[in-house]
């Protein structure tokens, strides 16, 4: 089957339609109560942005939001749809130290929301904390949302976005994830996971692979790099059930 990212370079309007089910403007304003807003000046970033909907979000609250992917489609997909400016979405590949080129541009809040975490290795996940770090102010957090290993060891079969249906500009589009019972790798946490989408009757078949990281994990590295995590135990307004929120304080 094709890679996934064959989606995010090639059909972003795809990948838009059924992953536009969470209310983003509720999500920014639940991330932002962990963030030290004292500084007047607070500029944003949203990582693996894709469509770059939080990003809007956090434009609509009246903050300086940067928006950052691999994927050039996703870029023109976002400024044609008024989500982001064509000038603050930064097209480059993490952990990368010289994609973000405004050197002395502090950032106050870095997101990696809905598991995007899994599509770096552990070795990858430090560089980009690291990476994080050096491009952070006085009291910046980067929010991780991480898969929950009791869902994760039900093999993914009680994960509430395994089955998604939507009625959407392009019509009737249908979401397997995984659409089977996912490969697991003998030597680590590495998973791969049949992805099945239907958009009019049309379908499209992807595997998509994920390295699967604990709380722990994040704390651990985060801590190689000098900085403290904590883990979101309360409820938050606009995440469900089936995720884990990491604050690491950079």
């Amino acid at each position: 089957m094709t890679d996934i990212n064959n989606l995010y370079m090639k059909n972003p309007e795809i990948y838009d339609a059924f992953s536009n089910d969470r209310d983003f403007l509720k999500q920014s304003q639940s991330l932002l109560l962990f963030a030290n807003l004292e500084n007047s000046n607070i500029s944003i970033i949203e990582l693996f942005a894709g469509p770059a909907r939080h990003s809007a979000a956090f434009r609509k609250l009246g903050y300086n939001t940067y928006s950052l992917d691999s994927s050039e489609s996703m870029k023109e997909y976002a400024v044609k749809k008024g989500f982001q400016d064509k000038e603050r979405y930064i097209v480059g590949h993490l952990p990368s130290s010289e994609i973000f080129k405004e050197k002395n541009r502090q950032l106050s809040v870095f997101t990696i929301l809905r598991f995007s975490i899994g599509y770096l290795n552990k070795m990858d996940v430090r560089k980009v904390i690291s990476w994080c770090k050096g491009h952070a102010s006085k009291g910046a957090i980067l929010v991780i949302e991480l898969h929950k290993p009791s869902i994760i060891s039900a093999a993914m079969n009680e994960l509430s976005i395994c089955q998604r249906e939507f009625e959407t500009e392009i019509g009737s589009v249908k979401c397997r994830w995984p659409s089977r019972s996912p490969t697991w790798s003998d030597t680590n946490w590495e998973v791969s996971m049949p992805v099945e989408i239907e958009v009019e009757s049309k379908q499209y078949e992807y595997t998509s692979t994920e390295t699967i990281h604990s709380f722990k994990d994040i704390s651990d590295l985060a801590n190689s790099c000098n900085c403290h995590t904590e883990l979101v135990t309360k409820s938050i307004a606009g995440f469900n059930s089936d995720s884990l929120l990491a604050v690491v304080y950079l």
